[in-house]
């Protein structure tokens, strides 16, 4: 009421019968010319649908992370138009790096593959990509302890409508 600022938050409002409603709401004060608070225009959306559609689907992704971690299966996106890579959290387990490590790149994944298998691994990617073929792959990679890890690893190209390559998927499995 005391700044001449609107304010904005989520409010929850129960109904009469119990069920809990909830809104988007913000909230302007009004003054007059004298700066006495005159009043205020509250304006709300109802978003209980979305908060229940967000909620699903947080705690579908927790299951996805939770079944991931149990069968050790990573998976990755490489936005092929903006050159931006997401890695799983169990990707990164895979891989003996801790979770969410900053600055993992494509790159960084061919030098921690074994020397004997890099170029083959390289050459099954190229081959998705370019033939449009499945890759689908087992090799190795040194951990950062210089362990030795068997990986199997699966991945698709997705292409639009008009056949140009978007984004290229995959999952790794530690086996």
């Amino acid at each position: 009421w005391q700044t001449l600022t609107q304010s904005r938050g989520e409010e929850t409002i129960p109904n009469p019968d119990g069920q809990v409603r909830v809104f988007d709401v913000i909230k302007v004060p009004i003054f007059d010319n004298d700066g006495k608070r005159k009043g205020l225009v509250v304006l709300g959306r109802e978003i209980t649908e979305h908060k229940q559609a967000e909620a699903q689907r947080l705690k579908s992704e927790m299951r996805l992370a939770e079944a991931q971690h149990i069968a050790h299966l990573g998976h990755w996106e490489w936005d092929l138009i903006t050159g931006q890579e997401q890695w799983s959290k169990e990707m990164f387990r895979i891989l003996g790096l801790l979770p969410n490590t900053t600055h993992f790149t494509h790159e960084n994944f061919e030098q921690i593959l074994h020397p004997e298998d890099r170029e083959h691994v390289l050459q099954a990617f190229e081959h998705a990509i370019y033939d449009d073929r499945p890759y689908q792959i087992e090799f190795r990679i040194l951990l950062p302890n210089e362990t030795v890890r068997y990986i199997q690893a699966f991945g698709k190209l997705i292409r639009n409508s008009s056949g140009k390559p978007l984004r290229f998927i995959g999952t790794a499995q530690n086996i």
